[in-house]
Parts: structure tokens; C-alpha cells; sequence
């Protein structure tokens, strides 16, 4: 349905295998990404209804879902789970508000990289490399990265620039050697940007082989 629904719809249990009167249905989903969230819910349905609204998931999370129905004696057997995603973030409300002019509700990730790593390229440039944003913030498929670097010690130099990339590191240039520049990115989807890591990476080139790196 969205971001945090999805709907569950099943067929009745074969006549020959009832055994008597479907008092209910049993309804079971969970996800097994994010310990600290409650991973498995069951709901239980009137036996004349054969389908039902899961609310408050998790976005852009996989869910396992399974059936079971019930006559007065107790449960029979579980289906097999069926698998399905809820939708990246934003997505679906970014769709319906098209025609209008307040797409403000369309950003996402909520997180941003982690785990910056620098290392020396040549005499004006750095490689930089990052971790991905933790599964719980992406809110969908990361598509693309931004890093911006600048530096304000020195007025007649260039103070800012920025890079986009695809993977997970880029070439970071041109660099002013013994300057020191901070460098921060953050991770797109379909939807819109994340956030900047609030604490950028400071880093000085010494020379083609070395820097020194204040790691955030």
C-alpha cells in the first residue's frame, strides 16, 4: 500500500480440509532486520473475512507473512510465507502530490554514511571512502552518494567543491596541500537526499604519499 502497509489477502482452506465450521484466521508477519524492533505480530481475523491491513511497519523492510485458520477445536497449519516489501519512503505520496506544489513530504534517507576512511591519491587529491547508512535510515534503494569538501583558511584559494558518486568512495579534488578541508557526504534515493553526517572529516595532504586525518 506505502511506506508502512501492506495488505494480506489469502483463499479459504480447501472444503475437504476444513474439518468444520473457519471460526478465524490467524495472521502472522515479521522481519528479522532490526533487532530493536518487534519483529514478530500475530492478528487474528473473523472467519468470514480472508483479508487484512498490516499498519505501522517498517519502510522499504522485507516482511514474511503466513496464514492459518481456525475452527472451534484450534489452529490448523500454517502457509507457507509469502514475502513482500513495503515501499521506499515518500514514495507513493510523492506520486499522488504530482499535481500539486507541496512535495515536501518527498526527502529521504532519514540517516547518513558512516565510517569515513581518507587516504592520499596525489599531491591535490584524496580518495575518500565510506560505510553505508544503517539499513534502519535508508528508507530504500541507495542510488547515489554527494560529498562536499571545503575549506575557509584562505580566501584567495577554492574553498568548496562537491562530487557525486555511485559507489561507495570517490576522488576528492583538487586539493590545496598543507590546507586543511572537511569533507562530509550523504546518500540519495529515488526520493530525495539524506542528511550530511553532522560531523565532517578534517583532513591536510602533506605530500603525494601522506595526510593527516582528524577522523569524525
Amino acid at each position: 500500500l506505502n511506506s508502512t502497509s501492506l495488505t494480506v489477502s489469502w483463499d479459504s482452506v480447501p472444503p475437504v480440509h476444513q474439518n468444520g465450521n473457519i471460526t478465524k484466521y490467524e495472521v502472522e508477519y515479521n522481519q528479522t532486520k532490526f533487532p530493536a524492533v518487534p519483529r514478530q505480530i500475530k492478528i487474528t481475523v473473523d472467519g468470514v473475512n480472508m483479508t487484512e491491513a498490516l499498519d505501522d511497519l517498517q519502510e522499504y523492510v522485507k516482511y514474511f507473512v503466513r496464514v492459518r485458520a481456525y475452527t472451534i477445536v484450534g489452529p490448523g497449519d500454517y502457509t507457507l510465507p509469502v514475502q513482500q516489501t513495503t515501499l521506499e519512503n515518500g514514495k507513493l505520496k510523492y506520486d499522488l502530490l504530482l499535481s500539486t506544489s507541496d512535495l515536501s513530504y518527498s526527502i529521504a534517507p532519514s540517516g547518513y554514511p558512516t565510517d569515513y576512511e581518507v587516504t592520499p591519491q596525489s599531491p591535490n587529491s584524496v580518495i575518500m571512502e565510506w560505510g553505508p547508512v544503517p539499513e534502519i535510515d535508508q528508507n530504500g534503494v541507495i542510488t547515489s552518494y554527494e560529498v562536499v569538501y571545503s575549506q575557509s583558511s584562505i580566501d584567495y584559494l577554492p574553498q568548496s567543491g562537491t562530487v557525486t558518486a555511485t559507489e561507495t568512495s570517490t576522488s576528492v579534488g583538487p586539493l590545496q596541500p598543507f590546507i586543511p578541508y572537511n569533507l562530509t557526504v550523504r546518500a540519495f534515493t529515488s526520493v530525495g537526499a539524506g542528511p550530511f553526517n553532522p560531523t565532517p572529516t578534517t583532513t591536510t595532504i602533506t605530500n603525494a604519499t601522506g595526510i593527516i586525518r582528524s577522523k569524525s
